[in-house]
């Protein structure tokens, strides 16, 4: 028992030490509390105690967490800056054209999500085309590829919903998850797509940097 209670004291100061340094700025009253540890008899009495300015610190720091999440989320809402309604928007208008698509098939035996997000990989190349007129190729492509996985989305909540309606509860998990383990597949389809479009925006530019990029890599 002696033993514990001395890991106890010795986690105890481990974490004051760690609180005590957060971002690098040593605060004043974890030391306080720090120097009033040893008067404290037993180890777990002192684990108490520092898990009482653990909690301290974590009610400290809320605001400044709150504000950077508060900005990640600002930026996905945005799509990194690009105009979250001008992404997103068409990106739920082929998503509901996929289920659509899906729905009209979902007898077939097949991943029609999946299937679905192939298919539309001309939509895709369209999008790709109209932002690279106004931006570069590799917006283009980016563009491409969130359209296609919020579309992919759109289709597998839809196909889960519509399965829970007329199936069972677990069947609609198994979506969730397909929706969730073919998310760099579906995305890499759209930046392909996208990028292809970006190509027929700019041919004669976009021919040349292919060319340099392989007179580039032979000179390697």
């Amino acid at each position: 028992m002696k033993r514990l209670d001395r890991v106890a004291g010795s986690v105890a100061r481990q974490l004051l030490r760690w609180v005590a340094s957060g971002r690098g700025q040593e605060l004043t009253w974890v030391r306080a509390l720090g120097s009033e540890l040893d008067e404290i008899a037993t180890g777990w009495s002192q684990l108490r105690w520092a898990l009482g300015a653990v909690r301290l610190r974590w009610i400290e720091s809320s605001p400044a967490r709150r504000h950077r999440w508060h900005i990640r989320l600002r930026w996905i809402e945005s799509a990194g800056g690009l105009g979250g309604l001008h992404v997103y928007g068409p990106a739920v208008a082929g998503g509901i054209g996929m289920s659509l698509w899906v729905y009209a098939n979902r007898g077939a035996d097949a991943p029609l999500p999946l299937a679905a997000a192939v298919l539309a990989g001309p939509y895709f190349a369209v999008i790709g085309f109209c932002w690279a007129r106004r931006r570069t190729a590799p917006i283009a492509a980016a563009v491409g590829a969130i359209t296609a996985v919020v579309g992919f989305e759109v289709v597998t909540i839809g196909t889960a919903v519509y399965t829970v309606v007329t199936e069972s509860f677990p069947n609609a998990t198994l979506w969730v998850g397909f929706g969730i383990g073919y998310v760099l597949p579906v995305g890499f389809v759209g930046a392909i797509t996208g990028l292809a479009g970006a190509i027929a925006a700019h041919p004669i530019s976009s021919i040349r940097a292919i060319r340099r990029a392989i007179v580039e890599s032979q000179e390697d």
